[in-house]
């Protein structure tokens, strides 16, 4: 029995991951220390952070407990991220029948949900208004090691997706722009010892003062000698 309850939890954990990572764009929090339990971010959402719990909480102590070290942890990614205001989703997976939810219900910027079966999210209007298609996107024909398949699929392509996306973003690009204002820089300063380019298009009070305001443009690819621009490139 156990077991069939372990699978349920494991499936049910990562239909939930699927979602918040594949359909929301929440990324992984990595929390040395923590263990049953999955922390995601995305500072774009209602939710800042969602938790998924999986570890077993049998009374309300235990669950007293775990809501106080969830806003110590709130504090430290509060500093870290230079967040003012920061909404918690925890969403129990393996929650005993001794706790109390409703003693949790106004618990300042954390809001908790108990969930065997992802039918369970329609419990929680708070869910569904922060994100209305969850119980759609949690629905798949797929059952057993099909699922488990396609669920892990999901989540590995969107992975991929995003580290493509970074390599684009933070990968070594040809300075194109930079290269063109040197060569032109470079041609204008050789153009300069055969036509008085720094008389006529140089930067000059008087000139400026005399309405040749085309001056402050034009002065800055203008150079005094090879040292000026050798300094400047």
């Amino acid at each position: 029995m156990n077991e069939v309850l372990t699978i349920e939890n494991d499936e049910l954990v990562m239909k939930l991951l699927r979602y918040f990572v594949a359909e929301k764009n929440y990324n992984p929090i990595i929390i040395r220390g923590v263990q049953g339990e999955i922390w995601l971010e995305n500072m774009e959402e209602d939710y800042k952070i969602v938790r998924i719990v999986s570890h077993y909480i049998h009374n309300d102590t235990q669950f007293e407990f775990d809501i106080a070290k969830t806003k110590q942890l709130m504090s430290t990614i509060r500093k870290k991220t230079l967040s003012l205001k920061m909404n918690v989703l925890s969403i129990f997976v393996n929650l005993g029948d001794n706790v109390n939810m409703e003693k949790f219900n106004s618990i300042p910027k954390i809001s908790v949900a108990s969930v065997t079966d992802t039918k369970d999210l329609e419990k929680y209007r708070f869910i569904l208004d922060s994100f209305p298609d969850i119980t759609k996107k949690t629905v798949f024909s797929e059952k057993g090691l099909e699922l488990f398949v396609k669920l892990t699929s999901d989540i590995a392509e969107k992975n991929e997706d995003d580290a493509r996306m970074n390599e684009d973003v933070f990968s070594m690009k040809k300075p194109v722009v930079t290269v063109s204002l040197i060569v032109i820089n470079i041609i204008v300063f050789l153009l300069s010892y055969v036509f008085n380019l720094i008389e006529v298009f140089g930067v000059s009070r008087m000139g400026v003062l005399h309405g040749e305001y085309y001056r402050l443009l034009t002065g800055i690819f203008l150079h005094g000698g090879l040292l000026h621009i050798v300094f400047n490139m």
